[in-house]
């Protein structure tokens, strides 16, 4: 059997369509679930499932603040608009740079964003700005 290959969490991007926005320090959340959905068949007492559901989890993604307002931007227009739905790619990379695996999210849009915190109590700490987008399916290749 041939030797798996582990990776570095540490060497990805964040790309989401037409946002030029890039720092990505964190992503949280790429999950799919599926409802399992019990039921008994005519007199039998044991419980059988079947599946429900599909869902996608929430995309967190955290990024370092460069004064960049493109993230802002995106979560106003869907609040004083429809939702702006875009595509994006979570693409990990092993440590020379290539790309190893990529999962391709569609339909995403804000549901919440919370800018930078500051505080006069720590020093030298980064600013980071998180949004957390909705996602209606998810692939990975």
């Amino acid at each position: 059997m041939a030797d798996k290959q582990v990776f570095n969490t540490n060497h990805f991007e964040v790309n989401i369509e037409g946002l030029g926005a890039k720092n990505f320090v964190s992503v949280e959340g790429l999950g799919i679930h599926i409802e399992a959905i019990t039921h008994k068949q005519g007199s039998d007492q044991v419980e059988q499932s079947r599946k429900g559901k599909v869902s996608y989890s929430d995309l967190v993604l955290t990024r370092q603040f460069d004064g960049d307002k493109e993230i802002y931007n995106w979560v106003k227009d869907c609040v004083q608009k429809q939702p702006v739905k875009k595509s994006g790619s979570v693409i990990l990379r092993n440590d020379d740079g290539q790309e190893v695996m990529r999962w391709n999210f569609n339909k995403a849009w804000p549901v919440s964003y919370e800018p930078p915190s500051l505080s006069t109590n720590e020093s030298g700490s980064v600013t980071v700005e998180r949004i957390v987008v909705n996602v209606e399916s998810l692939e990975m290749e």
